[in-house]
């Protein structure tokens, strides 16, 4: 099981991606960012967490997409807790930046960005990697490890999530991209804010004379709506997954709550009806592909 050697793969556009991904999520709280390219300082914050990411992965760490999904929602909008815990509490989650902090909150003190680790990273790579010198073999070594994973079992900081692709989403609480544990409040949040980029992208990217790089922009927030959408439809006819180890506390299969479904259908056909905010005029008039 000893590494010898491992590899940091990084996308061939990562800094285009990483800006992007940064205005949409964020420039309603952070003046800085509304601009087509950051300084140093910034982009090198936003790369950091990429690398750490990947890095973790060479560690032998899966994607945790429940990382954030323990956080209470409105916590996201508080200094103290995104001071200690930024937006997830694992940086091997798709977490990304904090699109629940509104306009203000970063005066406040609110954070913005993921954490350098997270809680779960730590624990992860203790029980990966910690040494057990008072283990006489593999045997006694294994049940001292499994008695650390034991005393986390049932606290929601420390769960696990799979990464769900090839067989379809079950378990809304093991997205991509979600933020905290109310998915209908953070939509709210969410489309708030990208109503807020809509409404000023003119004023905030000036230096785009073709009108190339609003509209590419214009098309995320419109891929970044869908998202908000599909992490509250995940609700309906959802189930709770958690990986449980016989005689340990908790339930490997849970149905969402009934009213849960009920009232996140209900928020996804009163957006459906409302969704006419992205008919912008004044700004896609000057797009090219109208």
């Amino acid at each position: 099981g000893e590494i010898l050697n491992a590899s940091v793969y990084l996308y061939h556009n990562l800094i285009q991606l990483v800006q992007d991904w940064r205005f949409l999520q964020t420039s309603p709280a952070d003046p800085e960012v509304r601009k087509m390219k950051f300084g140093d300082d910034m982009l090198g914050e936003c790369i950091r967490y990429v690398v750490s990411h990947e890095v973790g992965h060479c560690l032998s760490l899966m994607h945790n997409m429940a990382g954030s999904s323990a956080i209470p929602t409105d916590s996201l909008r508080s200094p103290a807790f995104t001071q200690k815990y930024g937006t997830t509490y694992s940086i091997m989650d798709y977490a990304r930046n904090n699109y629940i902090a509104q306009p203000g909150d970063k005066e406040r003190g609110v954070r913005l960005t993921p954490p350098e680790l997270g809680v779960y990273d730590y624990y992860a790579i203790e029980v990966g990697y910690r040494p057990v010198p008072e283990a006489k073999n593999a045997e006694e070594e294994l049940r001292v490890v499994q008695s650390w994973i034991a005393a986390k079992s049932g606290d929601p900081m420390y769960r696990y999530g799979k990464q769900q692709i090839y067989y379809g989403v079950f378990d809304p609480t093991s997205l991509t991209e979600d933020l905290g544990d109310d998915a209908v409040k953070a939509g709210e949040y969410g489309i708030k804010n990208l109503k807020y980029i809509l409404a000023n992208m003119n004023d905030w990217v000036t230096d785009d004379t073709d009108f190339t790089h609003r509209e590419q922009l214009y098309k995320q927030i419109a891929n970044q709506y869908y998202r908000y959408l599909m992490n509250v439809m995940y609700n309906v006819g959802g189930i709770y997954l958690t990986e449980v180890k016989d005689g340990t506390r908790g339930q490997r299969h849970v149905s969402v709550p009934k009213n849960v479904q009920k009232a996140s259908l209900a928020w996804i056909l009163k957006e459906f009806k409302s969704a006419d905010w992205l008919n912008n005029k004044e700004l896609t008039k000057n797009f090219r592909d109208r």
